[in-house]
This record gives structure tokens, sequence and C-alpha cells, in this order.
């Protein structure tokens, strides 16, 4: 089963491909309709249309794929509890969104009113 750990190092990778391919990508993702196991509704696809035909346009390295950028799971977790995995994905790809869409301006302490 994968864990968050190994999701959140995948993911890392995934986002780290796309901040150099589609900067802005974090903010086109609706997500409400993201769905890892759905090729439309993946990552990829909500970005790209479709996740094959992002894989040829983001030319991902072939001797990794898509498991590798935590853009899917691997045959082994696939065939597992599917849905535990995608799951794991999903919050995974919510935290790195998340953390490029939010602003992270430094919290200020409160003026004393005295």
């Amino acid at each position: 089963m994968l864990t968050f750990d190994q999701a959140r190092t995948r993911v890392a990778r995934g986002a780290a491909l796309l901040d150099q391919v589609a900067p802005a990508w974090a903010h086109a993702i609706d997500l409400g309709a993201l769905r890892l196991e759905t090729c439309g509704s993946c990552i990829l696809g909500q970005l790209f249309g479709d996740y094959l035909d992002a894989y040829r346009r983001i030319q991902m390295l072939h001797r990794y794929g898509g498991a590798h950028y935590g853009f899917d799971v691997t045959m082994e977790e696939f065939l597992g509890i599917r849905r535990n995995n995608y799951e794991t994905l999903t919050q995974a790809w919510l935290e790195a969104i998340a953390d490029r869409v939010i602003d992270r301006e430094p919290v200020m302490p409160a003026q004393s009113v005295v």
C-alpha cells in the first residue's frame, strides 16, 4: 500500500516537472473535479486534456512512467487496494497545490491596543 510519505515524494517530482513546463499549473486545477483514477479528471487530464497526450507533451522520462511523478499508481498498487492508493496520491497533490496557490505571507503579531 502506498504511504503518504511515498506519495509526497512522487508528487514533489511531478509538481517540479509541472513547475517547469506549465508554471501556473496549480491555479488551473479544478479541485472539486480532481480524480487521479480518471484520465480526464486527473492532474494531467485537467491541464492537457488527456493523460496520455500529456505524457508525450511534457516529455516524461519513459524509463519512469507516471507513478514516478505521482501522476498514477504502480501496477502493483493498482492491483491492490487501488481506491486507497489513489486517495493517498490525491491528498498529496492537494497539499502540493495548496503550497503553490495559498499566499504564505508571514503573520504579524497583533498590535497592543493599550
